[in-house]
Protein backbone atom coordinates (compact mmCIF):
# COMPACT_ATOMS: atom_id res chain seq x y z
CA UNK A 1 0.00 0.00 0.00
CA UNK A 2 1.18 3.51 -0.76
CA UNK A 3 0.09 6.60 1.14
CA UNK A 4 -0.07 10.11 -0.26
CA UNK A 5 -1.02 13.29 1.57
CA UNK A 6 -2.61 16.26 -0.17
CA UNK A 7 -3.27 19.27 2.00
CA UNK A 8 -5.42 18.12 4.90
CA UNK A 9 -6.73 15.11 3.01
CA UNK A 10 -5.10 11.71 3.13
CA UNK A 11 -5.40 9.18 0.34
CA UNK A 12 -4.53 5.52 0.74
CA UNK A 13 -4.07 3.73 -2.56
CA UNK A 14 -3.93 -0.03 -2.81
CA UNK A 15 -2.47 -1.86 -5.78
CA UNK A 16 -2.65 -5.45 -7.00
CA UNK A 17 0.65 -7.36 -7.31
CA UNK A 18 0.64 -6.80 -11.10
CA UNK A 19 -0.02 -3.08 -10.61
CA UNK A 20 2.86 -2.86 -8.10
CA UNK A 21 5.24 -4.37 -10.66
CA UNK A 22 4.07 -1.82 -13.25
CA UNK A 23 4.48 1.00 -10.71
CA UNK A 24 8.03 -0.12 -9.88
CA UNK A 25 8.93 -0.24 -13.58
CA UNK A 26 7.47 3.21 -14.27
CA UNK A 27 9.39 4.69 -11.33
CA UNK A 28 12.77 3.50 -12.67
CA UNK A 29 14.93 6.18 -14.23
CA UNK A 30 15.09 6.09 -18.00
CA UNK A 31 11.78 4.27 -18.47
CA UNK A 32 9.62 6.11 -20.99
CA UNK A 33 6.76 3.68 -21.42
CA UNK A 34 5.16 0.44 -20.34
CA UNK A 35 2.98 -2.10 -22.12
CA UNK A 36 0.30 -3.17 -19.65
CA UNK A 37 -2.45 -5.51 -20.81
CA UNK A 38 -4.94 -8.03 -19.58
CA UNK A 39 -8.57 -9.02 -19.54
CA UNK A 40 -11.52 -6.68 -19.15
CA UNK A 41 -11.92 -5.74 -15.49
CA UNK A 42 -8.28 -6.39 -14.66
CA UNK A 43 -7.58 -2.96 -13.19
CA UNK A 44 -5.77 -1.30 -16.11
CA UNK A 45 -7.88 1.87 -16.08
CA UNK A 46 -7.79 2.09 -12.29
CA UNK A 47 -4.00 1.79 -12.36
CA UNK A 48 -3.71 4.47 -15.05
CA UNK A 49 -5.93 6.87 -13.09
CA UNK A 50 -4.00 6.28 -9.86
CA UNK A 51 -0.63 6.60 -11.57
CA UNK A 52 -1.74 9.79 -13.33
CA UNK A 53 -2.88 11.24 -10.01
CA UNK A 54 0.41 10.27 -8.34
CA UNK A 55 2.45 11.76 -11.20
CA UNK A 56 0.51 15.05 -11.13
CA UNK A 57 0.87 15.15 -7.34
CA UNK A 58 4.65 14.71 -7.68
CA UNK A 59 4.77 17.65 -10.14
CA UNK A 60 2.73 19.79 -7.72
CA UNK A 61 5.06 18.89 -4.84
CA UNK A 62 8.26 19.34 -6.85
CA UNK A 63 7.36 22.81 -8.12
CA UNK A 64 5.47 23.80 -4.93
CA UNK A 65 2.36 24.74 -6.91
CA UNK A 66 -0.19 26.29 -4.52
CA UNK A 67 -3.86 25.37 -4.40
CA UNK A 68 -5.67 27.61 -6.91
CA UNK A 69 -9.26 28.34 -7.81
CA UNK A 70 -8.50 27.47 -11.46
CA UNK A 71 -5.62 24.96 -11.46
CA UNK A 72 -3.23 24.78 -14.37
CA UNK A 73 -3.69 21.73 -16.63
CA UNK A 74 -0.91 19.21 -16.03
CA UNK A 75 -2.07 16.53 -18.43
CA UNK A 76 -4.96 14.90 -20.23
CA UNK A 77 -6.30 11.37 -20.23
CA UNK A 78 -9.08 10.13 -22.50
CA UNK A 79 -10.83 7.00 -23.67
CA UNK A 80 -12.05 5.78 -27.03
CA UNK A 81 -15.64 5.69 -25.78
CA UNK A 82 -17.06 7.56 -22.83
CA UNK A 83 -19.08 4.55 -21.74
CA UNK A 84 -15.84 2.60 -21.24
CA UNK A 85 -14.70 4.80 -18.38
Amino acid sequence: MSEFKFGEEREELTFTPKQLVALQILNQSGVRGLLYGGAKGGGKSVFLCRYGWMYCKSIIDHFKIPIMKNPIPVGFMGRLQGVDF
